[in-house]
């Protein structure tokens, strides 16, 4: 997997847990801008649409932010870069 490809997949997997409810933009935008992410609250929304690439590090501040959020709910954690680039295989079905 490359790092583009790990990208969508983030972006995929943050985007259906949040269409699953487990949180809103608002609250993983706050909770990542709280964790020293400094990517706006509408590049956040145009990447979780696909539509702009964040770097890995910012993808990673984003993931970390929504981990928080889940771990609150007793949800599994969402992957991280270094896990999609060297670790199993977490590909969108379609």
């Amino acid at each position: 997997m490359d790092d583009t490809t790990a990208g969508s997949t983030q972006a995929w997997l943050l985007s259906e847990a949040m269409n699953s409810d487990r949180f809103t933009l608002q609250a993983l935008w706050s909770g990542y801008r709280g964790q020293g992410g400094t990517v706006e609250q509408f590049e956040i929304e145009a990447y979780l649409h696909q539509c702009l690439h964040l770097p890995a590090f910012q993808r990673d501040i984003l993931i970390h932010a929504a981990n928080h959020l889940l771990e609150a709910q007793h949800q599994p954690p969402l992957p991280y870069t270094r896990d999609l680039l060297h670790g199993a295989d977490t590909t969108p079905e379609e």
